[in-house]
């Protein structure tokens, strides 16, 4: 006992896990529990006042505050707390307004934040409606009361108004014990073997859990958590409980389980993935002395359910069963506990564990209270009659959230009325969503076009053929540019070239360049660009694997070949180009592209782009097949081919991260299109301000779908907030689906693999019919035979007809433009001498993405020797020695699990450089027990978590006297991030301290001497 008014308990788990989240948003009402009483008896305010009172009295949680002391969370019961309800007397307002008012009241209490540092943690409200009739609208903060508490309450304040208005002493019998007497056992059973043996559980059933959700959000999660939220309420479909119930009995499961089994199945289908993780709360009122208590006895599980092999609804009920089961059996570790054994990496902007509930609560019902925060990015409550869908207004739009009440239920019907239904069966979209994604929002069908690439730039020629068509300093026209061209062609027919026959051509940009491609086109061959600054080796690989013969580089002359049009041997249906992609099975993939699909789109771009009518700058290579639209739109649009030196262009096409080194002259004027990787509104919008009137666009296409294939504009003036850009909506040859991985549309919101039909589509894979095969599918959705190409990208529809890109469903990534297969780098990697065994990964930094590569075995040399065969944007930056490669539980190697690369050991120590520095680094040393810390050395990596972080926080506000939340720590992690914002955070109280103030404390050290 610290005084004769309040005693002071160490606070419970439950207690502890609240206050954390709290400090992350100590302004939120989050946290607030709403209960609301109407009471008919005859009361008067004072009668209302004396029963409150010895509710307070007889529930010392409802006498509790929290404290920090010597940096341990406690929780401090006072003898007494003041018991004043604010009352409204609106009986003299017409009952309509009356109730609206009562309600506006409660509301606005309801969002009121409650300090959890001042007694009491809870506000009443009375309102008056009649002679006879109260409201009482009572919130309270969650670390002192539960869902079960609200049935305490309602029950005991029921007997205190009855016994103040009939004079007598409630009829309740004498509590054994109180809530910090829990809180007391509560710690003292963590060390028990039984609950050690819980914990193993929870670390081996949580092991490798995904750090966050993959359900797809309206936007980009914040840098850090709020709990800004909004709700959606709806009703039961008729009969429903009673079917669940059913289905229940025959599965030996609970209303509870097949409820939640519905909501995992929605999960996974939107999320396309087999491992889902939805917290859900237990009463953790196991003892019967804990049954009439108020208090925080609630404790949150983590069902993680495996929905791998596409089960049946039934035996996705029976796994859900299990999963509840054996989570119940071990259900005495607070989850608190269960997070800081995990060790998992903080991450401000997410909630550990999970991220999504679920709840049932039959008999206690939803309060009348609006919530306008949730504590999870999405969570569902549900009663006998009713429910809510909770949601953070951060991440999701109401629509969104409106969408996924109609999907759980569809997907729940579905799964009772025929429970043996495969779970990829159960179904998402209503008639008029599956007509909206596969007939409105696909694209339109066209046909394949009757044109040549060189047809189409031979019409050009004559349309104008003095205009300039190429400008690398020496000038040609079209009728020059055909004529040279077609020299080539005459050529190339004399050494064997034509229909079907490949033709390598290694060159750089330059004005014979775009001659020699014409000229290949003309001849009726295809090309097959080999970047001159390839490896050799790489470039004779290429030439190896498709089977060339001839290869130009520059070198060969034609001037004794005549200049006209050499007759057409070539079709749309003939090949133009074959370019190169990296390849998994550790050789690069010739990608075959017909004429016809390339026609089809420059036609496409030429109506699309006005600035390919003017010059269009030449600054990447061949090689690259987004390099084509520069290539050949400007030769079909009267525009012309340039370098850097002729003035600035009107249209240029980079990746965003060309976009970075593109000097503001070679800027265009007209049109800039983006394509190669995934664009943020951030990388271009600095572009965008100091050259309002260009136009932009994000143009996405893989090379089997022929340069873009989807396309998204963003015209002068329009808004691009940050974030990721949508990819947008089908060019005029292409046709687009959103599929999960049994083939079956996703509705808007949800994710799947983005597959693409139409004219555009290439050919396949040069002498790999397996693969192309693999990724070449026939289209469900189209004329019979038609094909689709499985692009191995994530997207999902937005409600407005638009496409997000997600990322990749394998391990291709996209590094500044180029398109890389991980594994054709491992392969490369494992066939060094020394190299036992290989993996690559990307590390994102603040400065960009790198590729790493982790070896088992020796090191020297190694990316000197990939230079040999690999192009340069495919050699890691970096290498981490490791004694063995980390697995998976599946056995496949685990890549989130692959470490960070760390600086050279010298390079990694920073001593504290300023006094802040100095502080944060010895507070941090002396709680972890760590020697040696230096100024970019985590918190959490070393070892500390959330109660370390309590204690580190209260020692340095001790120190320095600055009012620095807890939350300061997850946000600033290492030592320099946190001193630098203490430093902030003092310089701002300097400011707002007058003059004399600061004379003031200045003086002090004199007067102290």
């Amino acid at each position: 006992m610290t005084n004769s008014r309040e005693w002071t308990f160490p606070a419970s788990f439950g207690q502890e896990r609240i206050w954390l989240s709290n400090q992350l948003d100590p302004a939120s009402p989050v946290y607030n529990l709403p209960c609301g009483i109407r009471q008919d008896l005859p009361m008067t305010e004072d009668q209302w006042r004396k029963a409150l009172t010895g509710l307070v009295r007889r529930h010392e949680s409802l006498r509790t505050s929290f404290r920090v002391v010597d940096g341990v969370l406690t929780q401090v019961v006072h003898e007494h707390v003041p018991v004043a309800p604010v009352v409204h007397d609106l009986r003299a307002l017409p009952a309509d307004q009356a109730r609206q008012r009562a309600d506006e009241l409660a509301a606005d209490l309801g969002r009121t934040p409650i300090p959890l540092d001042a007694p009491p943690l809870w506000r009443a409200l009375l309102c008056r409606l009649a002679d006879d009739g109260w409201e009482l609208t009572f919130v309270v903060h969650h670390a002192v009361f539960d869902a079960g508490s609200m049935l305490v309450f309602r029950s005991d304040l029921d007997e205190f108004c009855a016994a103040v208005v009939e004079g007598r002493e409630p009829r309740l019998p004498e509590l054994s014990i109180q809530y910090p007497d829990f809180s007391a056992w509560q710690r003292g059973q963590l060390d028990t073997p039984a609950i050690a043996e819980q914990l193993a559980y929870w670390r081996a059933r949580l092991a490798g859990v995904a750090p966050v959700h993959a359900l797809p959000t309206d936007r980009p999660r914040p840098a850090e958590l709020s709990f800004a939220g909004d709700q959606v309420d709806f009703r039961l479909p008729e009969g429903l409980l009673d079917r669940v119930g059913a289905l229940g009995r025959e599965q030996s499961a609970t209303p509870f389980m097949v409820l939640l089994a519905g909501y995992v199945a929605l999960l996974a289908r939107l999320s396309d993935v087999d491992d889902v993780v939805v917290g859900v709360p237990v009463a953790g009122r196991d003892l019967p002395e804990l049954a009439p208590l108020i208090g925080m006895f609630v404790n949150q599980l983590a069902i993680r359910v495996d929905c791998a092999g596409d089960p049946a609804f039934t035996e996705l009920v029976g796994r859900v069963r299990t999963a509840v089961l054996d989570a119940i059996e071990h259900s005495q570790v607070p989850f608190q506990a269960v997070a800081q054994a995990l060790a998992l990496e903080r991450d401000p902007g997410v909630q550990a564990l999970y991220q999504i509930g679920f709840n049932f609560i039959p008999h206690t019902g939803i309060e009348d209270v609006r919530y306008t925060t949730s504590k999870d990015d999405l969570a569902i409550d549900l009663t006998a009659w009713n429910g809510r869908l909770l949601y953070r207004t951060d991440l999701f739009d109401r629509a969104t959230g409106e969408a996924l009440v109609d999907r759980y239920f569809r997907v729940l019907q579905a799964g009772i009325a025929e429970p043996s239904t495969a779970l990829s069966r159960l179904p998402l979209l209503s008639d008029a969503e599956r007509a909206q994604v596969l007939d409105e929002w696909s694209g339109a069908v066209i046909a394949a076009p009757r044109e040549t690439v060189h047809g189409l730039i031979e019409q050009q020629v004559r349309r104008t053929p003095d205009a300039v068509a190429v400008d690398f300093g020496e000038r040609l026209t079209y009728a020059e540019l055909n004529a040279r061209a077609n020299r080539v062609a005459h050529g190339l027919r004399t050494r064997g070239a034509g229909a079907g026959t490949l033709v390598g051509v290694a060159m750089p940009n330059s004005a014979d360049l775009v001659v020699t491609l014409l000229g290949v086109l003309k001849s009726g061959a295809a090309y097959v660009p080999l970047d001159p600054d390839l490896p050799a080796k790489r470039r004779a690989l290429v030439v190896e694997d498709a089977g060339i013969s001839l290869v130009l580089d520059g070198s060969s002359t034609w001037d004794d070949q005549p200049t006209g049009d050499p007759e057409p041997l070539a079709g749309p249906q003939d090949v133009a180009y074959v370019i190169y992609t990296s390849g998994s099975t550790g050789r690069p993939k010739g990608v075959q592209v017909e004429h016809a699909a390339v026609a089809c789109y420059l036609s496409w771009a030429r109506d699309t782009y006005p600035g390919l009518a003017g010059k269009a700058l030449l600054h990447t290579s061949a090689s690259f097949d987004l390099t084509v639209t520069t290539l050949f739109g400007p030769l079909v649009a009267g525009g012309s081919i340039v370098d850097d030196k002729a003035g600035r262009p009107e249209f240029v096409k980079a990746t965003p991260t060309h976009l970075a080194v593109l000097a503001d002259e070679r800027y265009p004027s007209v049109d800039l299109v983006l394509g190669g990787e995934a664009l943020a509104g951030e990388v271009v919008q600095p572009w965008r301000a100091k050259f309002p009137g260009t136009a932009v666009t994000n143009e996405y296409g893989p090379t089997e779908a022929t340069v873009g294939c989807v396309a998204h504009r963003i015209a002068p003036g329009d808004e691009l907030p940050a974030g990721p850009v949508r990819i947008g909506k089908p060019v005029a040859g292409a046709r687009v689906y959103v599929l999960d991985a049994h083939g079956r549309p996703v509705p808007p919101g949800g994710t799947g693999q983005l597959h693409v039909a139409g004219p555009q589509l290439a050919r396949g894979y040069l002498g790999r019919p397996e693969l192309t095969e693999e990724r070449f599918l026939p289209c469900p959705f189209g004329a019979p035979g038609e094909r689709m190409y499985a692009t191995g990208d994530v997207a999902r529809w937005r409600r407005d007809g638009t496409l997000d890109y997600l990322g990749r469903a394998d391990d291709q990534v996209k590094l500044r433009g180029y398109r890389i297969e991980l594994g054709e780098v491992e392969a490369a990697m494992r066939e060094l001498p020394g190299v036992q065994a290989a993996a690559v990964a990307v590390h994102r930094t603040e400065l960009g993405d790198n590729l790493v590569g982790y070896l088992v075995g020796e090191s020297a040399g190694v990316a000197e020797a990939l230079r040999q065969t690999l192009p340069e944007y495919m050699v890691p930056t970096a290498f981490v020695i490791m004694d063995a490669l980390p697995v998976a539980a599946s056995g496949k190697l685990d890549r989130a699990a692959l470490p960070a690369p760390q600086p050279a050991h010298e390079e990694l120590y920073v001593a504290p450089r300023t006094a802040a520095e100095e502080l944060v680094a010895e507070v941090f040393a002396e709680l972890l027990g760590v020697d040696k810390i230096g100024v970019h050395d985590d918190f959490f990596a070393l070892g500390g978590n959330s109660l370390l972080a309590i204690r580190a926080m209260a020692r340095i506000r001790k120190q320095v006297e600055v009012e620095i939340p807890v939350r300061g720590l997850f946000a600033f992690t290492t030592v320099a991030g946190l001193a630098e914002e203490i430093e902030r955070r003092l310089a701002a109280d300097l400011d707002q301290l007058s003059d004399e103030e600061v004379e003031r404390m200045l003086a002090e050290p004199e007067d102290n001497a």
